[in-house]
């Protein structure tokens, strides 16, 4: 389900999908200062060479996981320019039709997603 809700504007709590990509963007880099590591080592059965293969693999499966979750949560959170908005922008719809609605929440702006919605033609006989 890619039902929820996300705040909007500068003033929003910092969203699960930037939390997903700094973490994303710290494994990324410590993987490669781990390759650079692992590079200077020449001897191939070197012990820490191994446990950095090790830990790059690891660190690998970690990455690939949270891509996914970033992936669901750029569903859940769209950008502001993927949303066609309503004249007054109380209403948006995003590129994969979630259809949203403005809530003021204080003084942040939400967009809550109602669930995904498709137009069909009919035919009548």
């Amino acid at each position: 389900s890619s039902c929820g809700y996300f705040p909007f504007g500068d003033d929003a709590v910092s969203s699960v999908k930037e939390r997903f990509a700094k973490d994303l963007k710290e494994i990324v880099d410590e993987m490669a200062d781990l390759q650079e590591k692992k590079d200077e080592i020449k001897n191939p059965f070197n012990l820490d060479g191994i446990k950095i293969s090790r830990e790059i693999y690891r660190l690998n499966r970690e990455a690939e996981k949270v891509n996914g979750k970033l992936n669901f949560a750029m569903v859940k959170e769209p950008d502001k320019g993927l949303l066609r908005f309503s004249k007054d922008g109380d209403v948006g719809l995003t590129k994969e039709g979630g259809v949203c609605c403005q809530v003021s929440k204080g003084v942040v702006m939400e967009y809550h997603i109602l669930g995904r919605f498709s137009i069909s033609s009919v035919d009548r006989d």
